[in-house]
């Protein structure tokens, strides 16, 4: 005998599942997790291989992760509050002698100005800086906060995650052009600050960042913004205790000729901020 098989286009053969004679050649085999049962059954009783015995086949890997993420919190200085925002629209003024200073300064929010004098506009919500050279004083005023040296109370900016001063003024009076000047009508802002609670604003104890706007011939009344961009300074490193912002500055060169008029400006708002948007 051979082993071969009649090709049975004739036979008939019986459902394992319901019984009922069908051709032997339509019924169909079981098939479990690939395997055949054993059991041939006809069209309506036959149940395909179950996907779900094959789920450890499929490929079910699925990237979530991202490259490069930045979430809200410590990696996001989109989401970050400011370090500090000084927007002047319910200030604090006092005036108490300072034994350090040998004098009763202003202190606004806790900003005060040697060289020039600062006023609180209630109704505007501004910090005005002015100086007068009329009296010989010298035309370079600026504006501290901390500055622990002079005895006032220290900030604290962790320089590692706020990158950013920013401050926008608006101009009422500019500078007078004087000898020696080199830039007429344009705004020399300068940012220094301290690490060290023993220092003063004075010598090599103090850091600096420059930073220009030229303004033309632009009217007053405008307004100005101006970003310090400390992300790669090695110097703005640790935490910062004290700020001062030198606003106008034409002078900028040494020479015989003292600045004795730095104009007039409004102060709308200085914020030490993780992320700067120029559009805002």
């Amino acid at each position: 005998m051979s082993g071969s098989y009649s090709a049975g286009r004739r036979a008939v053969g019986y459902c394992d599942r319901c019984g009922f004679e069908y051709r032997l050649n339509d019924l169909k085999p079981e098939v479990t997790n690939y395997r055949e049962t054993g059991l041939r059954v006809c069209e309506s009783c036959w149940d395909p291989d179950h996907p779900q015995l094959h789920v450890n086949e499929l490929e079910v890997e699925e990237n979530q992760a991202l490259k490069d993420a930045r979430p809200t919190g410590s990696t996001s200085g989109r989401e970050l509050p400011y370090a500090y925002r000084w927007d002047f629209t319910n200030s604090v003024v006092t005036n108490e002698y300072n034994s350090v200073l040998d004098s009763t300064p202003t202190i606004i929010d806790g900003w005060y100005s040697r060289n020039g004098v600062i006023g609180w506009n209630s109704e505007s919500g501004v910090l005005n800086l002015v100086s007068d050279g009329s009296s010989g004083a010298p035309g370079d005023p600026y504006v501290v906060n901390g500055d622990p040296g002079f005895g006032l109370d220290p900030i604290s900016i962790d320089a590692s995650v706020y990158k950013f001063v920013t401050t926008v003024f608006r101009v009422n009076r500019f500078p007078d052009f004087e000898p020696e000047d080199r830039y007429p009508y344009d705004f020399q802002g300068q940012l220094y600050w301290l690490t060290d609670p023993s220092t003063i604003f004075s010598g090599s104890e103090r850091n600096k960042r420059s930073q220009r706007v030229v303004m033309g011939n632009s009217p007053t009344s405008s307004f100005y913004k101006l970003s310090f961009d400390m992300s790669d300074d090695p110097t703005w490193t640790g935490t910062v205790v004290a700020l001062r912002l030198d606003y106008f500055d034409s002078q900028n060169s040494a020479g015989s000729f003292q600045d004795v008029d730095a104009g007039d400006i409004d102060i709308d708002y200085i914020a030490v901020e993780a992320y700067h948007n120029p559009d805002l």
